[in-house]
């Protein structure tokens, strides 16, 4: 058997201080306007359907599930 592998060169990655401090910057700014809500405080006038929960859910949204189990399944 013939193996001719290339070596790849380690390739150091170099950023820029200001890069870096423009980055933390941003991060700052999206953690500042973050905000957590369950569907139960958003249900003010009474359950959402299911359609209007997807017409609620906008572009800027994450959105986190938990699926808590018991013990045995």
């Amino acid at each position: 058997m013939n193996n001719k592998g290339k070596k790849k060169k380690k390739q150091v990655i170099t950023a820029n201080i200001f890069e870096q401090q423009e980055l933390l910057a941003k991060v700052e700014e999206i953690k500042s306007n973050l905000k957590a809500s369950t569907w139960r405080e958003l249900e003010t006038k009474g359950k959402f359907s299911k359609n209007e929960k997807l017409t609620f859910i906008s572009d800027d949204m994450l959105i986190l599930g938990c699926d808590i189990g018991s013990e045995t399944h």
